[in-house]
């Protein structure tokens, strides 16, 4: 969970949002796999859904680089 985490992030800092599509290319997942991911971490408090694009929430410090 960490490492997808890790790609949400590398991802949102290189485009400024997520896509599923996206998120499922850079990870090798299935459309579905992607899709339920990126609906946990919004739920989570690491994204935010804006339409069909995730976008990272600045106050959270769920999976921060550094973090134990």
């Amino acid at each position: 969970m960490t490492a997808l985490a890790a790609t949400v992030r590398r991802l949102a800092g290189e485009h400024g949002t997520v896509t599923a599509a996206a998120f499922r290319d850079a990870t090798g997942l299935g459309r579905k796999r992607a899709i339920q991911h990126l609906e946990h971490f919004d739920r989570v408090g690491l994204l935010r859904r804006v339409g069909d694009e995730h976008r990272l929430r600045a106050d959270s410090a769920l999976f921060a680089e550094g973090a134990a």
